[in-house]
């Protein structure tokens, strides 16, 4: 692009993008212009407009929506949840070949020390419905988790009765925290 000549309303636009606003105009204005919409103001009522034309639209096309925008106006069934998970999990092996969650800090310490006293084989980062335990004890059928922060969740609470159900087992949780 070195020698390349801009016009200015090119340079104009270029100006504004990387001041990361977002410009609404009318076709074949640029900012700056009398007729932009830029800095344009509406009253309550107008906004009340957009806001439900905008999910009337969103509504008909959720395939327009982000992820984050997705959760707010739509609650997803635990099922496409489930789903979504494991597509991930198996699109990020499809990608690299193999998948390591993260560790907690002293997870593998305790568990280790927990094998020796229970003289069970515990496995690791078990995978389940999409989620990783800790470790999994399939010889008494017990799942086991290891947490770092105090922490109530209702994700939490929700991903340990997804994997109560589906492995029918029990729930220890271990607290590495004062």
């Amino acid at each position: 692009m070195l020698g390349k000549k801009h016009t200015e309303e090119s340079k104009q636009k270029n100006r504004i993008s990387h001041l990361g606003k977002k410009i609404f105009r009318k076709p074949g204005t640029y900012a700056g212009e009398k007729n932009s919409m830029f800095g344009k103001h509406h009253s309550e009522k107008t906004k009340k407009i957009i806001g439900r034309k905008r999910s009337e639209y969103y509504k008909l096309h959720p395939e327009t929506l982000g992820k984050s925008a997705l959760g707010k106006h739509w609650k997803l069934s635990e099922e496409t949840k489930k789903k979504m998970r494991i597509s991930s999990i198996n699109y990020i092996k499809n990608i690299c070949g193999e998948i390591w969650p993260r560790l907690g800090r002293n997870e593998k310490q305790i568990l280790d020390k927990l094998e020796q006293e229970l003289d069970c084989k515990i496995l690791r980062q078990y995978e389940v419905e999409g989620y990783f335990l800790d470790g999994y004890i399939s010889e008494i059928n017990v799942a086991i988790e290891v947490d770092e922060r105090p922490k109530i969740r209702t994700k939490d609470i929700q991903r340990e009765k997804n994997i109560k159900e589906k492995l029918n087992c029990k729930f220890i949780r271990i607290k590495d925290y004062d």
